[in-house]
């Protein structure tokens, strides 16, 4: 994956209770703190901090396994706000820690991919008796959904780009198509959400 100062994956987002530990086993200072919040349809992340005075700090953000996936150094005057943009990033769980003259706070925060949330909200049924076959979504995403209708052969029936809104339904008539079933597919970012067959 490629590193960049802004982060590139949500739509359920579970924020965790800020947590903090400093060197030694000292308290946390009550002029120290940090926040998460999501914002952007939930994809993207505004990590917000307060400190008293001038000092450099260093922002990390660890994926569950505690691996970094953003590093990068702060001159901070009593706090700052920095957008991470997560649209692109594995669903799982991120922690963003902020560490500064051995203290560090970190809250963790539950991400959920675009792919993932595809998944969930892309769904397709048939009526044997009409051949029909509908598309229900209720994802907003930023590309469009490819849709592909296959032949009992595995051959390409038909194929469209659709711009997704919040909501939306289509129905497709596959009364003319010979053969008994056909499979259908549809794709984000040319990654396979739904493939589904169906048999008529």
């Amino acid at each position: 994956m490629k590193k960049t100062k802004n982060f590139i994956a949500v739509l359920l987002v579970a924020m965790g209770t800020s947590s903090v530990a400093f060197a030694g086993g000292d308290s946390l200072k009550a002029s120290s703190a940090v926040k998460v919040v999501s914002f952007n349809k939930n994809d993207s992340y505004k990590l917000i901090y307060k400190s008293e005075g001038k000092q450099n700090v260093t922002v990390n953000v660890l994926d569950e396994k505690g691996v970094s996936i953003h590093k990068g150094s702060v001159r901070v005057v009593e706090g700052f706000a920095q957008n991470f943009d997560l649209s692109n990033v594995p669903s799982g769980y991120y922690t963003f820690e902020v560490v500064s003259k051995g203290e560090k706070v970190a809250q963790t925060v539950h991400h959920v991919s675009e792919v993932d949330k595809l998944v969930e909200q892309v769904a397709l049924s048939s009526n044997a008796n009409t051949k029909k076959m509908v598309l229900r979504s209720s994802a907003s995403v930023s590309s469009p959904l490819s849709v592909a209708i296959y032949g009992g052969q595995d051959e390409l029936l038909f194929t469209e780009e659709v711009k997704s809104a919040d909501f939306f339904t289509r129905v497709y008539d596959l009364s003319q198509i010979k053969g008994a079933g056909v499979r259908f597919t549809v794709s984000y970012n040319n990654t396979v959400v739904k493939d589904q067959k169906f048999d008529f």
